[in-house]
């Protein structure tokens, strides 16, 4: 479900610069949106191409072990787990979040490793976010835990790791999140969050 939807700058057509791209590729009309909230992974496609922060909620049915670059060997056990990101570069969010919910892809990132063995049940997005903020937030949460040192955060200095786990009832994390008056931009930062400088 979108939780907030704000318009396009729109040029002379009536069409924002998203809508005529893709009716360039698709021949047909879509409509971009600029999100701050929780989405089914299915609407990805329809996001703005803008720089953010994004979170993935990530459900293991069984254990996770496997080898993740630098980490070694890991051992997750099954349940539900928020990998918080950006991507501020080229296509923006959509172009990351795709990347990580594709099926057939060659993990490129920690995180990859765990979507191909569980399931992406959401989505997060702030856009103009910083994940450094989400991260703090969230461990602020009752029994949110950082299960790997290290994880998601090789080229943080601030975070212990990007991948956190989540209680079994998760639901209460999930509604923390779900207000996007937690996460509107400010001249400071996150509102609610200190930026980290």
């Amino acid at each position: 479900m979108i939780t907030e939807v704000m318009g396009h700058r729109q040029g002379a057509s009536g069409l924002s610069d998203c809508e005529k791209w893709d009716i360039r590729l698709t021949g047909k009309r879509t409509k971009y949106h600029k999100v701050t909230g929780w989405i089914d992974p299915e609407f990805v496609h329809v996001l703005s191409r803008d720089p953010g922060a994004y979170g993935l909620l990530i459900r293991l049915p069984y254990q996770f072990r496997g080898n993740i670059g630098a980490l070694g060997r890991v051992t997750l056990p099954p349940g539900s787990y928020l990998y918080l990101g950006s991507a501020n570069g080229p296509g923006g969010l959509p172009a990351r979040l795709r990347h990580h919910l594709r099926a057939d892809k060659r993990p490129h990132w920690h995180v990859d490793h765990l979507n191909i063995a569980g399931t992406v049940e959401r989505v997060f997005i702030v856009p103009d976010g910083q994940e450094c903020d989400l991260v703090d937030f969230a461990l602020e949460l009752p029994s949110v835990h950082v299960p790997v040192l290290g994880f998601g955060s090789s080229d943080c200095r601030l975070c212990a790791a990007h991948l956190l786990g989540l209680p079994q009832d998760s639901e209460t994390v999930l509604e923390a999140f779900s207000s996007p008056l937690n996460f509107t931009r400010s001249r400071r930062g996150l509102a609610g969050i200190p930026h980290r400088p």
